[in-house]
């Protein structure tokens, strides 16, 4: 019945891959909920945290493990000839099993943003159904090829997390925040500010080339989200910079 449905909505991928996604759902509560309870009870530090940045800490825990996931399951499917034959439609069980874990923690985010809407505001939320949108739309199949450059993107994100641990744990100013602050630096400029504007490029050019197999709706859903992250990304940047500087002046 289900799988019926998902064919009807035009992705077919879903059915056979959404207890992959729900698990994932369900995976990423449960590791914010352990966090907590794990950090109330043996940090000091956190215990001091008011409750809104309690929550905020949990939620970089999911962040930084799903990131962890994603720049290590990425790595095959740079190498996989099958996605490389038909970039626009290929997919293997590999990507889809990939993207379903990925779709997941972003469903657990869109939960958690409108949850805590009050705190954490529309620019969150915004993010969070762009990126649902983009990698639901992966169970068409579509773009498993450019997905893979997409997801290098949360390079960066374990060291910002990292920074931001290191300013909520009292390790503001310390070696290891510098160290990661240039590291945080180098990898967001090269994950994002060089890949971001190549792989935009790259996907455009294959939809115009085929531009009479490709939707050009499930392309927009990729492209303008992209385009707009890509240049939020130079404003970021250069809020990193200042943010760094400032922690060791």
């Amino acid at each position: 019945m289900l799988d019926a449905f998902f064919k009807s909505v035009g992705l077919p991928l879903m059915g056979p891959y959404l207890w992959l996604v729900l698990s994932s759902t369900i995976g990423c509560q449960l590791l914010y909920l352990g966090s907590r309870g794990f950090f109330t009870r043996y940090s000091v530090t956190y215990q001091k945290l008011s409750p809104v940045k309690k929550i905020d800490f949990a939620i970089h825990i999911v962040s930084l493990v799903h990131a962890l996931f994603c720049v290590i399951a990425i790595v095959p499917m740079f190498h996989d000839p099958e996605l490389a034959k038909d970039r626009l439609f290929a997919w293997t069980p590999y990507s889809s099993s990939v993207l379903s874990v990925v779709c997941g923690y972003f469903w657990w985010d869109v939960f958690m943003t409108f949850r805590y809407f009050r705190n954490f505001g529309i620019g969150f939320a915004l993010h969070a159904i762009g990126c649902v949108f983009v990698f639901t739309s992966c169970f068409r199949p579509f773009l498993h090829y450019f997905a893979a450059s997409t997801l290098l993107f949360e390079l960066s994100t374990p060291f910002l997390n990292i920074h931001y641990f290191c300013d909520k744990l009292g390790y503001t100013g310390s070696r290891l925040q510098l160290v990661n602050g240039i590291l945080l630096l180098v990898t967001f400029f090269a994950a994002r500010l060089v890949n971001g504007p190549i792989l935009t490029y790259s996907f455009v050019r294959e939809c115009w080339l085929r531009r009479d197999e490709s939707s050009l709706l499930a392309a927009s859903l990729f492209i303008f989200p992209n385009l707009a992250l890509t240049s939020l990304n130079f404003f970021w940047f250069s809020k990193m910079i200042r943010s760094v500087r400032a922690r060791f002046k």
